[in-house]
């Protein structure tokens, strides 16, 4: 059995710290964050933290780099490197953003397309649906709960 290289995460949670804001952050900026099988996994574990942060009254999502997100990774797609249940599993990871039980504001700089304009939304979504009784959001950072998404419309 081949063994994988060891490689960098292509989404990571950084836990909320004195300032209450979680950060959950897509880290492949060299491929302006498109996902690929990796991203997929690496997101649904990065949401998972963040919806258990006790300590976060905020999540922030962001793209590393110029672009939020671009989508699916093509070379991925038409090298045929993505599992049979990638979009499967990108709805699981995208509904943990969406039950993070605290305000989650998607901070959009540059491009954000494809399957990304769902995450925004998801985190939009997130910010109006039900949260912790205790948490509130930090006034600087909170977004409007009627404002609609500002980057893309699922």
């Amino acid at each position: 059995m081949k063994r994988r290289a060891k490689r960098s995460p292509h989404a990571r949670y950084t836990p909320a710290g004195r300032d209450g804001i979680g950060r959950l952050e897509l880290t492949r900026p060299e491929k302006l964050n498109a996902t690929d099988d990796d991203s997929v996994d690496d997101l649904d574990r990065a949401a998972t933290l963040a919806g258990r942060d006790e300590k976060a009254r905020a999540v922030i999502v962001r793209g590393r780099g110029r672009a939020f997100c671009t989508g699916i990774d093509l070379s991925a797609l038409a090298g045929d490197r993505l599992g049979g249940d990638w979009f499967r599993r990108w709805d699981v990871a995208l509904a943990k953003i969406e039950s993070i039980p605290v305000a989650t504001i998607a901070a959009i700089q540059g491009p954000c397309l494809g399957a990304a304009c769902r995450s925004p939304s998801a985190a939009t979504c997130a910010s109006r649906a039900r949260k912790r009784p205790s948490a509130s959001p930090p006034s600087a950072t909170a977004s409007s709960p009627a404002s609609p998404p500002t980057a893309c419309r699922a």
